[in-house]
């Protein structure tokens, strides 16, 4: 699997040339996350089956992202994608606090 910086991550968002996955909680998740991203928690039951259901085919771009404090489930959830067959999953592992300085769209909970 590969991993992906912000500045990557932000112009592949912009061009709609990938769809974020977000594998934080939903409490976490509704805190903060990148404008865009679908959540579906690392820990939801049939992880990989919600994902196909987001995405209509597996060779998108697809990126995991999360808090740091789940940046180790990141490898683990991108492995899992590409033994079901899905071609271009790419890892952001910087978390949170990268998404400001790579000027990444947030979505803040008011």
């Amino acid at each position: 699997m590969k991993t992906i910086d912000g500045k990557r991550m932000k112009e592949l968002l912009d061009r709609k040339q990938a769809c974020a996955v977000d594998v934080d909680s939903k409490i976490d998740f509704k805190k903060s996350h990148i404008l865009g991203a679908t959540n579906i928690p690392y820990n939801e039951k049939n992880f990989i089956q919600k994902v196909e259901q987001s995405f209509i085919k597996k060779n998108e771009n697809v990126v995991l992202c999360a808090s740091k404090k789940l940046a180790p489930q990141l490898n683990k959830l991108g492995q899992e994608l590409e033994s079901a067959g899905f071609e271009n999953v790419y890892q952001y592992q910087a978390g949170p606090a990268d998404w400001k300085e790579s000027d990444l769209n947030i979505q803040k909970q008011p």
